[in-house]
């Protein structure tokens, strides 16, 4: 695995639009990709890198979704997820705030307001179909 390097603002690659995922490009080259983006959002660290982030113009992101231990501190890993061409299928009528950043504007902290819960479906990059 890799740490790979996280592009910031004002890369101009972070304004492209990411393509879906072909069905021949799902197999073990797209899962060793994901991991080292995996890899890579651990070591940052943060809880969510997208493909756009490092470079790769695929719908791809990984995500770690993982809740906190008692003292307040992330379970590390816990609960990885990695997601192929993700599509919101529902998402709740309840809303949460939280504080929020992004590895590629890393001065930026914002309140952000979003559904409380969503669905997702996706694929894995082995190309199996998820919800979650």
């Amino acid at each position: 695995m890799a740490i790979l390097p996280i592009l910031t603002v004002p890369n101009p690659l972070l304004a492209q639009k990411s393509r879906p995922v072909r069905d021949d490009e799902f197999g073990p080259a797209l899962e060793a990709r994901m991991s080292d983006m995996a890899e890579t959002m651990y070591a940052a660290p943060g809880v969510g890198l997208a493909g756009v982030q490092v470079g790769d113009l695929r719908r791809i992101l990984v995500a770690d979704l993982s809740d906190e231990d008692e003292n307040g501190e992330k379970r590390r890993g816990e609960h990885l997820v990695m997601m192929c061409n993700p599509e919101i299928v529902d998402r709740s009528r309840s809303k949460i705030t939280w504080e929020e950043g992004c590895l590629s504007v890393p001065e930026l902290w914002e309140d952000v307001t979003r559904p409380d819960r969503v669905l997702v479906r996706f694929r894995t990059p082995d190309g199996a179909t998820q919800e979650q």
